[in-house]
């Protein structure tokens, strides 16, 4: 980091647990509805929220997004995925295009 000039101390890293199914198996069928046409708006919306008290709504200011965002939110376990979250958000995120 030093050696590109930038201060180590001005970075995060964070690892997060393996995302996993309703039933806890950690392949969850996240991988199938990634080529089944979601924003991908919707996806960060729902993974924004996963594993952390926050409520989901839909992330369209990615910029104030990122601001807000803080990895200390994220708890140990590993969050559970409910893919029918995804495709609610995907609902909403299309729905606000609606007059």
């Amino acid at each position: 980091m030093r050696a590109l000039g930038g201060d180590p101390q001005a970075f995060t890293f964070a690892h997060f647990p393996l995302i996993v199914d309703q039933e806890g198996h950690g392949k969850c069928e996240f991988t199938r509805a990634q080529k089944q046409n979601l924003h991908p708006l919707a996806v960060i919306s729902v993974l924004a929220a996963l594993g952390t008290d926050t409520t989901r709504r839909l992330e369209t200011d990615l910029k104030a997004f990122a601001n807000a965002f803080d990895f200390q939110k994220f708890g140990r376990a590993s969050p559970k995925l409910d893919v029918k979250d995804l495709w609610a958000m995907n609902k909403i995120f299309f729905a606000s295009f609606v007059p």
